[in-house]
Formats: C-alpha cells, structure tokens, sequence
C-alpha cells in the first residue's frame, strides 16, 4: 500500500503530513498512516512537538465515505487514532487548511492546539447523511466551544469559516501564511510548555450549569422540524446531553457510539445516503456512446422550460423551475386546472417571500407581490 502520511523534520519539530489526494480522506491506509507516524515522532528523542496538517488543497477533509458501503471500519478505527494522538507524550498542533469537516475536526479536536488558516471552513455535515459525528465529536465538541453554539453546529450540519471558529474556541489562531510554516514555528513556541491540561477529553463542558434550559429549547426547536422528518438531528442531541449527563468521557462515547448504531440500522440513514451518494453520481453520466460523457460536454443554459399537466406534481415542478429564475410555461387542456394551479403556485410563492421577509425582520408581502413572479408563468391552455 502506498504510504498515506508521512514523518519528516524540521529542527525539533515533527511534521506528520497526510498523502491522500484529492481530499485526504480519512481511509484505513490514512488512519494507518497517522498512528504509526504519530509513533515514530514519539518514539523519537530529537523531535519535541508534532504538527499534523494535510498535503495539497486541505486538511483531512473528513471520512472516507467509500467506507459506508460495507468494508467500513477496518482498523485501526478513528476512535483509536484520535486516543493515539491526544495521548502523545508530546504536544500536536493541528495545522488546518481547506476544509477540517467532519472525521477532519474530530482529528483536530484530538490535538493539544489547533491553528487554521483564514480561507479554511469547518464543521460536522453528518447529520445531511442520516448520521451523527461518532468518533467523539459529540462528546469533544462542547468541551471546546460553548453548549449551545455545539448544539446548534452538530444537528444544523452548517459549515462555518475561519473567523467564526476562531470566535466560537473552536480554534486557537488564525494564520494567513503558509499554513505547514505557520504550524511549525508555532510548535516550536510551545514545544517545551505544558500541554496535558489541554487534552479535550479532561476538559468540563463549556455551559453546563445551565444544560436544562440550552436543552430544553434545542429539543422544542427540534421538534417542530421533527414530525415526518428525520430523526438524526434529534439524536445527535441526544448524544451531546450524553456529554453533560453521562459520568465519564467514556461511557459519553459510549452513548454516542449506541445512538450511532441505531441512526445506521435506520432506513432513514440509508435513505440519505443512497441520496447523497445519487447526486454525486449523477453529475459524472455518459452516453450509451461511450464517447460522451459529463467531462467533455458543457450542458446548454435553460432559458425557458414548459410543463404539461397542471395537477399536484405539475405545479411543483413548476414551482421548482421558477424557483430557479427559470420561466415556465405550465400547459393544460382543462381551464379549470389550469387556473387551480396558477392559484397553488401563487400561494406557494407568496408563503415564501413571506416567510424569508418576515425572517429579515422587514414587512411580509401580500400575495399579490408574489404577481411579477407568477407573470414568469405563461399560462397557456392546449
């Protein structure tokens, strides 16, 4: 197997690179790669610190989702590097650019420091598959950052930049140089300091004393969104409360670990994921032809489009396609259709500008603004 990471030097520094293009997903040949870099760097007597970062475009940009599929969890598993790492008999700065998403953050959580560059994006999309973040990030997070900004980030699945993680804890500094030099001579500053006190996983969670309420609200908040909806962001709630409630770090990890295994047996999961992984897919088609195919063809702008049948399924389209800027022409035999759902679609159009002004705090519109937008609709009966 080719070498995922590798160990190399500069002065007293340790600098463990991953090599796992084009994302530097954390495969088995990466986690692999990791801890036995980790070890040699410990084992080591001229090195004094380590820095982990990524080769190319990012840091470990989160798991290998190829691994959903079945050969998932060959070992080592993520978990056990993350131990592997904060539990070095020597300082780790996670040095993070690109994207630290996902398994990226749990890794950077697992470092004693972690530096980013101002261009680079963080957070924990897992909740989008059906999933929660299972190797501790439930558990690691609201240690590092403030109960509610962890609860809020873990079932909203929302990325956030640089500035934003900075202010939130998440990170200790920006930098905005060349992000492995940055990491070094920041090594080298607390190479010799102490640094066991800054393992995550010792740490109290941040916001604890007020727990019932911070909960309480994000399971009211959750719940509207909850009826027929999926249930992971409800469990990923449940497995932060595992953080506060629960006696250790590891029985926390456990609970998260228990929650992980009924949002995977979920068809929901499997749902998402087959959703996911769909849309990934349907971006690279080819023709029967063999000859053309999504990477030698510039697909034509859409200029206008035209729907038959003015039924339920009908007018969503519609609605969709002049969602989209796109004008639409919506066909149908029958006036009295027709008309219903011209109707449907102005009442669709008028909750949504509604909806989206009422949120900036300015006056809600009438259905009749909704009018300039229908007008893109150019009825037209057959």
């Amino acid at each position: 197997m080719t070498t995922m990471a590798e160990l190399t030097r500069r002065g007293i520094i340790g600098i463990v690179k991953v090599k796992h293009p084009p994302v530097n997903a954390l495969s088995y040949g990466v986690r692999k790669g990791i801890t036995e870099c980790m070890k040699k760097a410990e084992s080591d007597p001229a090195i004094q610190a380590v820095v982990l970062c990524g080769d190319g475009r990012t840091f470990p940009a989160g798991a290998d989702i190829s691994e959903f599929g079945g050969k998932f969890a060959e070992g080592p598993d993520l978990r056990s590097v993350l131990v592997t790492i904060e539990n070095l008999r020597k300082p780790v700065v996670a040095a993070i650019h690109g994207t630290a998403l996902g398994g990226g953050l749990e890794v950077a959580l697992s470092c004693h420091y972690r530096l980013m560059h101002t261009t680079a994006r963080t957070g924990f999309p897992e909740v989008a598959l059906g999933i929660l973040p299972a190797a501790t990030g439930t558990q690691r997070f609201p240690r590092v950052t403030h109960l509610a900004n962890a609860i809020e980030m873990i079932t909203s699945g929302r990325h956030i930049t640089a500035k934003e993680a900075h202010s939130k804890g998440i990170v200790d500094k920006l930098v905005s140089g060349d992000i492995i030099q940055e990491g070094v001579t920041f090594a080298n500053d607390i190479a010799s300091k102490p640094y066991r006190h800054l393992m995550v996983s010792t740490r109290p969670v941040i916001g604890a004393e007020n727990a019932q309420h911070i909960f309480d609200e994000a399971r009211k908040r959750l719940a509207s969104r909850a009826v027929g909806g999926p249930i992971a962001p409800m469990m990923c709630l449940k497995a932060i409360e595992g953080a506060v409630k629960m006696p250790t770090f590891e029985k926390g990890i456990q609970h998260e670990a228990d929650l992980m295994y009924l949002l995977m047996t979920s068809g929901q999961a499997r749902a998402q994921q087959y959703a996911f992984f769909a849309e990934r897919a349907v971006s690279k088609w080819e023709l029967p032809d063999g000859k053309t195919n999504s990477r030698n063809t510039k697909p034509k702008a859409v200029k206008t489009a035209a729907v038959i049948g003015a039924g339920t399924m009908g007018t969503g389209i519609a609605m969709t396609l002049l969602s989209r800027g796109i004008p639409t022409i919506l066909i149908e035999q029958d006036q009295k259709f027709l008309d219903r759902g011209v109707a449907a679609i102005g009442k669709l159009i008028a909750y949504q500008v509604n909806k989206k002004t009422n949120h900036k705090g300015t006056s809600p519109e009438t259905p009749h603004s909704a009018e300039a937008v229908i007008a893109l609709c150019r009825s037209k009966r057959c």
